[in-house]
């Protein structure tokens, strides 16, 4: 039996049609809609109803991530990876560890060497490997 791949278009035809929707106003008087920061109608000239505020966000401090944190983050959830025997999961963590170090280090820090050997030791695991065969 075929499966009929209808459902997920259809899903975000919704979400589309909503986040359009959401952005109008419809006027009380005639029913035209209006853009979202109209305030009055086009149509009939009637004054449009006030539209809520936006919540703000109530973040007290700006969340500061950077490239090594990131890293250090993916170094971990590989370690754990391989803890639990996940080991193409914890090879995927430690590339993507080692990808986000080299946009603060170079190739010779002590970080990268780390994870290459890290990489190394999954790919030796896995019998897999980045690099081509010479024969």
């Amino acid at each position: 039996m075929k499966k009929t791949t209808w459902f997920a278009p259809l899903v975000l035809l919704l979400i589309a049609t909503l986040a359009v929707v959401a952005a109008m106003v419809i006027c009380p008087k005639c029913g035209y809609e209006q853009p979202a920061d109209a305030t009055t109608c086009s149509h009939c000239g009637a004054a449009l109803p006030k539209q809520p505020a936006q919540p703000t966000s109530k973040t007290t401090a700006p969340v500061k991530t950077s490239w090594i944190t990131a890293a250090d983050e993916d170094w971990r959830k590989a370690n754990e990876a391989a803890a639990q025997n996940k080991a193409w999961l914890a090879w995927f963590y430690a590339r993507n560890a080692y990808a986000l170090n080299m946009m603060s280090e170079t190739t010779n820090s002590a970080r990268a060497v780390k994870l290459t050997s890290l990489m190394e030791s999954f790919e030796k695991f896995l019998r897999a490997t980045t690099q081509p065969c010479p024969l």
